[in-house]
């Protein structure tokens, strides 16, 4: 019988420098990871920055709305009170730089006209007028003539892009109020700004009945809300 010898198979030799490829490999992959997850984290505290922002101008802006409301409690809350534009009190609007301020005046004694001009005697001089509703400081909220100049750091609140129209409806339908600037101890600044418009000086196009016929019907009116889902092609 022929003795059948075995032998071990031949060990294949291995490449030089490949474990130096597959480290370098590895690292790169590595390094790879490293930055997506550092781009990730960067966008991550990017948002939370951005959220810190837009709730303190939230909150900023709900602050605006109180003092605004308060404001308009003082000043038009007594039943003897009427408001009107800044325009109504010039015959010369072009002269006036916010002639849509809105104005208070008193009517406590009924046998007198109410006297409206800017040359009108404020409250506190025993006139008609009380005071401009906008986030100006005191003393302009209580000059007369503060109508005619125009606000310092104002914020636009009615500009191009919310008014249609020509340029020069555009224009004169603009509404701007100055800024009041706000102290943060660990967050920089802030700032806000507030006007009150007057409804009762607007026609309300979403009711059933836009065009009111009786005395009843326009009363009514004043107090009912508009369509819902209501829409302007």
């Amino acid at each position: 019988m022929k003795q059948l010898k075995i032998t071990e198979p031949k060990k294949r030799p291995i490449p030089a420098g490949f474990a130096l490829i597959a480290s370098i490999t590895i690292m790169v992959l590595l390094v790879l990871i490293a930055l997506a997850m550092l781009n990730l984290s960067v966008v991550e505290l990017r948002g939370s920055k951005n959220g810190l922002v837009l709730g303190a101008a939230r909150a900023n802006a709900r602050m605006a709305l109180m003092i605004a409301i308060g404001e308009l409690q003082k000043a038009a809350g007594p039943d003897q009170r009427v408001t009107a534009n800044a325009n109504i009190a010039s015959d010369d609007t072009s002269s006036l730089e916010q002639p849509h301020l809105l104005g208070v005046w008193k009517s406590n004694d009924r046998t007198a006209e109410v006297d409206y001009t800017l040359k009108t005697k404020v409250e506190a001089d025993g006139g008609h007028f009380v005071q401009w509703l906008s986030s100006s400081i005191q003393a302009d909220r209580l000059d007369i003539d503060y109508p005619t100049r125009e606000p310092s750091d104002a914020a636009k609140l009615v500009d191009e892009g919310t008014v249609a129209g020509s340029s020069d409806s555009v224009a004169s339908s603009k509404i701007s109020a100055p800024t009041v600037e706000l102290s943060a101890s660990t967050d920089g600044t802030g700032k806000y700004a507030w006007h009150i418009l007057d409804q009762s000086q607007k026609a309300n196009i979403t009711l059933d009945n836009v065009t009111p016929t009786t005395d009843a019907e326009k009363v009514a009116s004043l107090g009912t809300g508009g369509k819902p889902g209501f829409k302007i092609d």
